[in-house]
């Protein structure tokens, strides 16, 4: 029986070191909890000031202007990106980043507007990726138009890339002249693409150029050659059909 008594002992002892050190932990651990949940909810880290980069200085949101008196650890940062890039189709990236202690910061890039598009009666702007940035009841001249795009579905949903491969095609050859430097001159008006074996493109000058969806870069590097060469009068020039091995240029 003594023998018995002897190692309960040392039992019962490590028992009770046990029971003291978690007591212990749990102790430390209530007393972090409420210093954190005191330091949390101490008005050092309720928001006072919500400020928009210089790339974004036109966004004004109530998402943003309820920011003001919230405690910052409460903010959802995904929730309001989504409803402002869902507010301004025009961002092409939207970030709201937490500025301890109480600062919100608002950061986004913003589309390029790129082309219009003629689509029933209407123009809708859209920018290098073919996204609807907004629509409108006049033509804006300050960049090529687009033409002959066909939809099944007639609504335009803004913030949203237009469906079709004929949006593509139009999109990729006017980054392709907008990438060449050699049509200064010649600026591009609009493309036609309702028939994507014979596009017409409209230049600067009345002339009209005829393409496929094929080797655009190639036959724009043609296009660039030929306009270079300073013994043909365009003027006189119908259009340029460039679906062939060789450029085939009808007069008027």
């Amino acid at each position: 029986m003594r023998r018995n008594n002897k190692k309960e002992k040392p039992f019962l002892r490590h028992v009770q070191y046990l029971v003291i050190g978690l007591f212990v932990i749990f102790v430390v651990f209530v007393l972090l909890r409420k210093t954190v949940m005191a330091i949390k909810n101490s008005g050092m880290f309720v928001i006072n000031e919500v400020v928009a980069d210089q790339s974004v200085s036109f966004i004004s949101s109530p998402y943003l202007t309820r920011l003001k008196g919230e405690n910052i650890f409460d903010v959802d940062l995904k929730g309001i990106q989504n409803k402002l890039a869902h507010q301004y189709p025009q961002l092409s990236q939207v970030s709201v980043i937490k500025q301890f202690p109480n600062k919100i910061l608002v950061k986004g890039k913003k589309r390029n507007i790129f082309a219009q598009v003629a689509i029933r009666n209407r123009w809708v702007t859209i920018d290098a990726d073919g996204v609807a940035l907004f629509e409108s009841a006049e033509m804006d001249n300050r960049v090529p138009l687009i033409k002959g795009i066909k939809m099944k579905d007639p609504h335009v949903y803004i913030g949203y890339a237009l469906p079709g491969e004929q949006l593509k095609v139009a999109v990729r050859i006017i980054k392709a002249f907008k990438s060449n430097g050699g049509f200064f001159d010649f600026p591009l008006l609009w493309v036609d693409v309702g028939n994507l074996s014979k596009i017409s493109l409209s230049l600067f000058g009345n002339l009209e150029v005829i393409v496929d969806r094929y080797k655009i870069v190639q036959k724009l590097s043609t296009l660039e050659l030929l306009l270079s060469q300073k013994k043909i009068n365009f003027e006189e020039v119908r259009y340029i059909d460039l679906r062939f091995n060789e450029p085939v240029l009808r007069k008027k």
